[in-house]
């Protein structure tokens, strides 16, 4: 975090009567999240996460996808809002992989699912309550909140549960093979998501393009 930016949260927390707590936001597993939903949509989503923990109290976006932020309240109330933040922000989405096929002359074949998975994201939060040290507190709410990145660390009760795992449930659909003749294939050129392919049978050449199908919307995998 920013030096200036830690100025001024500290300021900010000194000016907030008491009863309060700082309350760290990071979403767990945002980057395979942002991978299948796409960067727009990810946008949106911690555009919507500002503007709940807004209504909370003041917040602060000190990274990618961390928030700090400062609720006025009984320590216990504060958990219960902010575990019902959680909730309202764990988000499981469902996803397939398939191929498409690019023939000599440009023909595309129909797509062939290969696999199939689930991501989950969940905002880990930590949470402390704001004494005459204010400092010691936003750092305890930044540290309880990276704690949770633990294999075996839990939430707290009420909370939703944090999956550690980048991908879920994965099921493998289909195997590689030639799309005319089934044939097997060799690679003779990779790109970023797609294989230049020829048959070691029918010996046809084609392009493997890897495909991402999420909520009915097809677009091209950005990754290998």
């Amino acid at each position: 975090m920013p030096t200036n930016m830690t100025n001024d949260i500290t300021a900010a927390a000194s000016r907030v009567g008491r009863p309060a707590s700082f309350v760290c936001v990071n979403l767990q597993n945002f980057k395979p999240l942002n991978i299948v939903l796409g960067y727009q949509r990810g946008d949106q989503i911690l555009c919507a996460l500002e503007q709940h923990l807004n209504r909370l109290g003041p917040t602060w976006r000190t990274g990618g996808d961390e928030f700090m932020s400062i609720v006025q309240g009984n320590f216990d109330d504060v958990i219960l809002r902010v575990g019902a933040l959680s909730w309202l922000f764990y988000t499981s989405v469902g996803a397939t992989e398939a191929w498409s096929f690019q023939l000599e002359g440009g023909h595309e074949t129909p797509l062939v699912p290969w696999r199939s998975f689930r991501v989950v994201c969940s905002p880990r939060c930590g949470v402390a309550a704001l004494g005459n040290d204010v400092a010691e507190a936003l750092e305890l709410a930044r540290q309880r909140c990276e704690e949770l990145k633990r294999p075996t660390a839990t939430p707290p009760l009420g909370f939703a549960p944090l999956v550690k795992q980048s991908w879920l449930d994965e099921t493998i659909l289909s195997v590689a093979a030639c799309p005319l003749c089934g044939g097997k294939p060799h690679a003779t050129n990779d790109d970023l998501g797609s294989t230049l392919e020829s048959c070691g049978s029918c010996r046809a050449s084609y392009r493997r393009i890897n495909m991402l199908v999420v909520l009915g919307e097809v677009f091209e995998a950005e990754y290998s």
